[in-house]
């Protein structure tokens, strides 16, 4: 089974992706994405649905909101993985570990904390 892909929000330290790259994770930045900076949620997690990457973000509200109104609307995503405001290290060791457990699959259409 694969491994999830993940994109880092704005929101979210790019060190972290530093970090989850060197240890073997897939992982891109919005920051990274010039098509993607400033974007709205909605069209953030529409990209990351579309290149069948989860979404890591701070923004429980309103990815939260988000999540609801696309399951309502029958609409898919990879995933929505919302994360507390935490050192870069111990952030990069809660997705690591989610990662690891988790597959591409298991996080389709659903919504949790790391």
């Amino acid at each position: 089974m694969a491994q999830p892909r993940l994109l880092l929000d704005e929101c979210v330290d790019t060190h972290v992706a530093v970090v989850l790259s060197g240890t073997g994770v897939d992982c891109v930045t919005v920051a990274a994405s010039p098509g993607l900076r400033s974007r709205l949620d909605e069209d953030i997690l529409a990209a990351a649905a579309s290149l069948g990457r989860a979404i890591v973000t701070h923004d429980a509200p309103d990815y939260t909101a988000l999540s609801q109104q696309w399951w309502e609307a029958g609409r898919h995503h990879a995933g929505i993985i919302l994360v507390p405001e935490c050192p870069t290290a111990d952030l990069a060791r809660r997705l690591k570990r989610l990662v690891d457990l988790c597959t591409e699959q298991e996080l389709r259409d659903v919504t949790r904390w790391a």
